[in-house]
């Protein structure tokens, strides 16, 4: 392919793909002038940030019908407008503060009529780490490409530009190590499946074992390496000090917990060393401007489960706004990593690089920074470090601003309804369960539903702005469910349904037990190093499941959290042979049941 910038070489061809983007490049030329501040790295400081140019970019591509595109909200975007850009066919890729997307789209595509201040392709400038200029001499970089973009078409497109690439095992699945010049970096950068090129470390490229971060969490997504900053930081505007309190949830089990929390305070000290941000112990992990600190294993309730030894280490939310607290600032760690104290997966080390994301940093691009993604063993910041961070705080010192006192802000309840059997506040069952369903909606998006029998029975509802729940089991007489949304923001509703039942006298004794399946681990029989587990699965039954309960071997015991979708955990493994069994009991006593083993090493 040549270097023209168009899938095609002659003039036709070219005509044609002109005609096929317009409808998607020209929106830009009529969208909101209001634009928030976009952070990206190759843009000026973003009080002085223009708009994007909304001339027509045309990239180079591989397929000649879809485009990778930037857009960006005019405020913090709702999930409806979310759920209109999905049903229009556009695909959400990575959060871009403040309020932007990198997406896929069909060139087809209309955006009209969505509150957006920009929808416009990046320019190949865009694409290119600043560092990359400073030498034309030979080198080796890292190809970050679209989350969508498949590894076999990311080669392709290295390959089509005569360029090597060097593998290494522990690459982030969307980048790869590629040999040029800065202008074989800037040739790349034209092509649309490319959305940033940035210095590969010099553990990258002797092929030496590395840990990636897969970059910052927010409740849109994740961010990419193109990301600079996430918002003001906890200051708010300008660079002022922060306090922020701390709280130690369960940490590290292969390790004392006095030795996990003293690297992690010493990760944040090292920080405070160079700007006003101050941490302090807290009782509560749901309070506001509160770092929660946790150790978990796989799917720990925020969006974002771990994946196992070996892989993702950690992952951290940006600071509030746009991430809703309790979340905001909140730091999880995978317990199923082979952690150590000034080795290995060292704690202090990923700790400090996290508290750099905690704090409001993106990705460096300078391979000997902390915020480099790709870890390393640290012993403190770099110079690279200090600068970033302080462009978001004051320096250490600044003394602390006492904030006005203001009564607590009450989160605001989600609308809820039920809409089946009844809208209605009563309803007269002639069968021994019921089932539930109704909407729910809040501005910050609705986390979950749940429903509560107040004769037996609890579960989580399928689905959250429009919701199901699975069968209900009844008692004869009067069961009271009461059905509750809970938002992101903390804020919850409920209402209720007061169901009458008048079981049949003549009616045959229920000896059906119920069907429980184990769906995590989808095996009886595990062997592992982890200090806990977490089991999953379903129970139904011809009437209805009022409980699911699980028990070690040794006589501890409790409820799973759900009925027809339950989970049961982190329950404590001994070191040794552990049999948990999970039981599901209906509402005439009938129980099933089901066990897995766990040997820990």
């Amino acid at each position: 392919m040549g270097q023209s910038g168009f899938p095609g070489s002659d003039k036709q061809s070219v005509a044609t793909h002109c005609i096929r983007i317009t409808s998607l490049a020209l929106l830009a030329c009529g969208l909101c002038a209001g634009q928030p501040p976009l952070y990206l790295k190759t843009r000026p400081p973003p009080e002085t940030l223009p708009s994007l140019d909304s001339g027509l970019v045309f990239p180079t591509r591989l397929g000649d019908t879809r485009s990778h595109l930037l857009v960006q909200f005019t405020e913090a975007p709702q999930p409806g407008a979310l759920e209109e850009l999905a049903r229009r066919g556009v695909k959400l890729l990575e959060y871009v503060p403040r309020y932007g997307f990198m997406v896929s789209a069909d060139d087809s595509t209309s955006l009209e009529g969505l509150d957006l201040a920009r929808a416009e392709r990046l320019r190949p400038e865009d694409k290119l780490s600043p560092l990359l200029a400073e030498s034309a001499a030979p080198g080796t970089f890292v190809v970050e490409f679209h989350r969508d973009v498949e590894n076999t078409q990311a080669r392709e497109v290295v390959r089509r530009n005569r360029l090597a690439t060097r593998e290494h095992p522990d690459l982030l699945p969307n980048q790869l190590l590629v040999d040029g010049t800065w202008e074989d970096a800037a040739r790349l950068a034209q092509w649309d499946e490319v959305v940033y090129v940035f210095p590969a470390s010099e553990a990258l490229r002797a092929g030496e074992k590395v840990y990636a971060c897969s970059g910052a969490a927010t409740v849109y997504g994740l961010t990419g390496q193109i990301t600079a900053l996430y918002g003001d930081g906890w200051d708010g505007p300008g660079k002022g000090p922060a306090q922020l309190g701390y709280f130690f949830g369960s940490l590290a089990s292969a390790l004392p917990r006095a030795s996990v929390q003293t690297e992690i305070l010493r990760s944040w000290a090292e920080w405070s060393k160079y700007v006003a941000v101050t941490f302090s112990p807290v009782s509560d992990a749901n309070q506001a401007r509160t770092i929660a600190v946790l150790f978990a294993l796989g799917a720990h309730g925020d969006g974002y489960p771990f994946d196992g030894p070996g892989k993702v280490l950690a992952h951290t939310f940006y600071p509030a706004p746009p991430n809703p607290e309790p979340i905001a600032g909140d730091m999880h760690f995978d317990d199923s990593e082979n952690w150590g104290i000034g080795q290995g997966v060292d704690v202090f080390s990923v700790a400090l690089h996290e508290t750099g994301h905690a704090l409001g940093l993106g990705h460096s691009d300078q391979p000997t920074s902390v915020m480099y993604p790709y870890y390393k063993l640290y012993t403190g910041l770099t110079a690279d470090d200090i600068a970033a961070i302080r462009m978001l705080y004051a320096p250490a010192g600044t003394p602390p601003v006492t904030p006005p006192v203001t009564p607590p802000v009450t989160p605001t309840a989600p609308t809820l309804a039920i809409t089946s059997p009844t809208t209605g506040s009563t309803y007269t069952s002639t069968t021994a369960s019921v089932t539930l369903a109704g909407t729910a909606h809040h501005a910050d998006g609705i986390g979950r539903v749940t429903w509560v029998n107040a004769r037996g029975g609890s579960g989580v509802a399928s689905g959250t702005l429009a919701w199901i729940t699975g069968l209900i089991g009844l008692q004869s007489g009067q069961n009271q469910i009461a059905v509750t949304a809970t938002a992101m923001s903390g804020g919850a509703a409920s209402r209720s349904l007061l169901v009458n039942y008048s079981a049949p006298t003549t009616a045959p004794k229920d000896t059906v037990a119920p069907k429980l399946v184990i769906q995590s681990p989808a095996v009886t029989s595990v062997s592992t190093s982890a200090s806990a587990a977490t089991l999953s699965g379903t129970a139904s039954d011809n009437v209805g499941v009022t409980e699911v309960t699980w028990a070690d071997s040794i006589g501890n015991g409790g409820p799973a959290l759900g009925t027809a979708w339950w989970t049961a955990g982190p329950i404590a493994l001994r070191v040794g042979t552990n049999t948990i069994t999970i039981r599901a009991r209906d509402a005439a006593g009938n129980v099933a049941w089901r066990s897995v083993v766990f040997t820990r090493r």
